[in-house]
């Protein structure tokens, strides 16, 4: 079973990574979205079957008051326990990263990209095309550019998430609170897609 997983997985992030930057990009603030909304929808149904059917005609009415007077007490819980955190970590976040972005590209680019053994890795893969030098700079340096874009987005997204925990997040309403946590999940899944291509990139600096 554990092997079968695995083999999907592998399928899975093989066909992800070969999608364009952008639609990675969206299927991740897709992915952070529909994590929000099965929660949503999780605790509505969750909450709402635990009420004693009484079949009158104010059921309906009685288990919308339940469900909203949980929710409300989310709200104030986010409001009281996690948006002081979440605006801390993020905004330190997004400031860590937009440090250290120009560090990392250029030391990426210096010990692998501009090294002989990634040269002549390249040269093999591009023998017997019929490409312009600038063409097969562009490719040799693709990795090293969709780093650069992620890490952007992931700086942007970071610092949006956190403006939006004093901003949207002072809204006492359960859809400004679930926004506020859609953009926190979705910085984060762009901060592990910059982990892993940074992975790959010291692979390859390891094994050339």
């Amino acid at each position: 079973m554990m092997r079968y997983l695995v083999r999907k997985w592998k399928k899975i992030r093989s066909w992800f990574v070969k999608k364009s930057l952008l639609s990675q990009v969206f299927m991740m603030a897709a992915s952070s979205f529909a994590m929000i909304f099965l929660g949503f929808c999780v605790a509505a149904f969750y909450l709402t079957s635990k009420v004693e059917c009484l079949y009158d005609e104010n059921f309906f009415g009685y288990c919308v008051t339940i469900f909203h007077y949980h929710m409300n007490g989310f709200s104030e819980y986010y409001g009281e326990n996690l948006r002081g955190h979440l605006f801390a970590g993020y905004i330190s976040l997004g400031a860590f990263l937009l440090s250290l972005k120009a560090f990392i590209i250029i030391s990426m680019k210096h010990n692998v990209y501009d090294s002989d053994a990634y040269k002549e890795l390249h040269g093999k893969k591009i023998r017997g095309r019929n490409i312009s030098p600038e063409q097969s700079r562009r490719e040799r340096y693709a990795p090293l550019q969709q780093l650069s874009d992620f890490i952007y987005y992931a700086i942007v997204f970071s610092l949006v998430a956190a403006i939006a925990q004093v901003s949207i997040g002072l809204i006492e309403s359960i859809y400004a609170t679930l926004f506020c946590l859609w953009l926190v999940i979705f910085a984060t899944f762009l901060l592990f897609n910059c982990l892993r291509i940074i992975k790959q990139n010291l692979d390859v600096w390891l094994t050339h």
